[in-house]
């Protein structure tokens, strides 16, 4: 990590005296989490509940990308994709010795 962006990270474990909170920026609601417990706790144990993509109609209504992995929002239809491109690009596809 750089110098500048581990500055940064400093000011808000400063800001507050808590694991978890929340900035207002640009109209947006960013989540920091200050400790590795208040991480894995999120992020690794409760996944299905807040890890998901916001939705973005522009881009899967509008334009037509609903099929694209990268903007799907979390549920059967994103595990059956992931599981097709995991088969052709995962970690046993991506080294074939020749």
């Amino acid at each position: 990590m750089s110098p500048r962006l581990r500055a940064g990270c400093g000011t808000f474990e400063c800001l507050a005296k808590s694991d978890i909170i929340s900035v207002h920026l640009a109209g947006d609601t960013v989540v920091v989490l200050n400790s590795l417990t208040a991480a894995t706790d999120l992020l690794d144990k409760r996944s299905a509940i807040y890890s998901d993509r916001p939705p973005f109609p522009m881009l899967n209504d509008l334009i037509g990308f609903s099929w694209n992995i990268g903007f799907m929002c979390y549920g059967p239809r994103w595990k059956a994709h992931r599981k097709l491109f995991m088969r052709q690009l995962g970690p046993c596809r991506v080294f074939l010795p020749t």
